[in-house]
């Protein structure tokens, strides 16, 4: 999900200028004391304005305080409900067995052309007939065919269903050796390995690293979400955040 106040000060400059010099000694004590008075007022009144000017920023502080207060509780609230929205979709038991068809699919694409991220970058990225921020539309597209394939159109049309009315825009997929076997928004990041140094550095690269780091303190069911922390593309200049949420199986990690 700054600013300093500043402080001007002005300074007033005046003279005073005698036109006859005065001989008598009760004028020059006349003189001086209220010279001296004018200078006692003066010195006073900065005094009082720079006591009101502290009370003043202090209290200005103090107000901002509480607000940044009130909106960082805000954030970890929105945080705290997005994570467990992540959890939640994580369950749903059609996505856990994606893993296995979509990963099942990969391999099979492997032993056909050699090359599954080509292929599927190609198909879903580079000949996608939709706009770039649109390619989610391509559900099972025309021409090539097999299992990955017809396992993509079933988990577009849950996933869609799944980040419907929550803030999430994309859900990827990843194996445990770090492959996104599938990305329903189908970004860059798609069919990239997220542990390779072009990756792991990035939001996704760092929430699948806490991801798999928490593997060892799974459950039956469970383990903690990693999450990225707020993340700047260099890019594009979007900024988001990425949790990733273990697949645990009966005490043992999935993906």
């Amino acid at each position: 999900m700054r600013h300093m106040p500043g402080l001007a000060n002005a300074v007033q400059k005046g003279s005073l200028h005698m036109a006859q010099r005065f001989q008598s000694l009760s004028f020059k004590v006349i003189a001086t004391f209220i010279l001296m008075t004018v200078l006692s007022i003066a010195v006073i009144d900065v005094l009082a304005y720079f006591a009101s000017s502290r009370i003043s920023d202090e209290q200005a502080l103090k107000a901002k305080e509480s607000v940044l207060i009130f909106r960082g509780d805000m954030l970890q609230d929105q945080l705290t409900q997005l994570e467990n929205q992540a959890n939640s979709i994580a369950r749903i038991e059609a996505l856990q067995m994606s893993i296995t068809s979509l990963k099942s699919g990969w391999k099979t694409i492997e032993k056909t052309s050699g090359d599954a991220r080509a292929e599927l970058k190609k198909v879903f990225i580079t000949s996608n007939p939709n706009p770039a921020d649109q390619r989610e539309k391509l559900m099972k597209p025309e021409g090539p065919s097999g299992f990955y394939y017809s396992n993509h159109e079933k988990t577009q049309g849950e996933v869609a269903r799944d980040l419907e009315d929550t803030a999430f825009s994309d859900l990827l997929i990843a194996d445990l050796d770090g492959t996104v076997l599938y990305s329903y928004k189908k970004e860059d990041d798609f069919a990239e390995n997220l542990k390779t140094d072009a990756w792991k550095a990035a939001g996704a690269g760092i929430a699948f690293a806490k991801a798999i780091e928490n593997t060892a303190k799974a459950t039956d069911d469970a383990a903690p979400t990693g999450f990225s922390g707020l993340r700047v593309d260099a890019a594009s200049g979007k900024s988001a955040i990425f949790y990733a949420v273990p697949i645990v199986k009966l005490g043992a990690a999935k993906g």
